[in-house]
């Protein structure tokens, strides 16, 4: 399946989706699952899941950013029935 960029978009189009418990605390230490999605100019997509902590998020957003990109964030908390996974087995 091919993705069309939005219009507007001369580069890559990032979407990036955070996700973190609602049940911690919001500090620098809290555990986040981050999804990238990428769509490229052609219509090709890749994805990534990272996990890492809520203070490393800016940098990354930062980074991508920075390219001259189209970025879209979502966050997610998620409730207290839902855990996050683990992303590496």
């Amino acid at each position: 399946m091919v993705v069309e960029p939005k219009s507007g978009c001369e580069g890559d189009e990032y979407e990036i989706t955070i996700r973190f418990a609602t049940s911690a605390i919001a500090s620098g230490e809290t555990e986040v699952e981050i999804l990238i999605r990428r769509v490229g100019r052609d219509g090709s997509e890749s994805e990534i899941e990272l996990e890492g902590r809520l203070d490393e998020v800016g940098e990354l957003l930062d980074q991508v950013a920075s390219e001259g990109d189209c970025v879209e964030v979502r966050v997610e908390p998620i409730g207290e029935e839902e855990e996050l996974e683990p992303v590496l087995p």
